[in-house]
């Protein structure tokens, strides 16, 4: 039991940090727009975070289990965290602070809602990965959404 829970914690070890070495690594921003390069990085860290799902298998799909897991471990406040904590962050900010308020409103409110598509709403399984599990689904929604609400905070002007 010992050695199946070094096993683990091994393989823990290296995902993460095989994570961790892809969030370093920012969007190109060259010639986007402020919105555009916000959901690039939504679409980015949703990319690190969820599995694609591209068949029914477990290891094909993002599962109910994997949710259950990136809920529990907190994934979008660890993304928004680790964000926050690179130079990349504050640029972002001051290109969305450049925004007129009610363009900048609807950029936030665009980027809120990406995330690919279900199986259901697809009407199929998509295997190139362009759809995604109801439970990958709500995962991006959420990372979307934490993504969002920490580049509004920090864009809005000071009151």
């Amino acid at each position: 039991m010992k050695r199946m829970s070094a096993v683990v914690t091994v393989a823990a070890i290296i995902a993460l940090t095989g994570c961790a070495a892809l969030a370093g690594t920012w969007p190109d921003r060259a010639n986007k727009s402020s919105g555009e390069m916000l959901a690039d990085v939504i679409r980015w860290q949703q990319r690190v975070e969820v599995r694609a799902s591209t068949g029914e298998w477990a290891g094909e799909c993002f599962t109910d289990d994997d949710f259950a897991v990136f809920v529990r471990n907190k994934r979008p406040e660890v993304v928004v965290a680790r964000l926050k904590r690179a130079a990349d962050f504050r640029e972002l900010v001051s290109a969305l602070r450049t925004l007129p308020p009610a363009e900048r409103a609807a950029t936030f409110k665009d980027a809120r809602s990406i995330a690919h598509p279900t199986w259901a709403m697809m009407g199929r399984i998509d295997p190139t990965g362009g759809g995604q599990t109801e439970a990958g689904h709500r995962a991006e929604s959420m990372i979307a959404v934490a993504i969002v609400d920490a580049f509004e905070a920090a864009a809005l002007p000071p009151s």
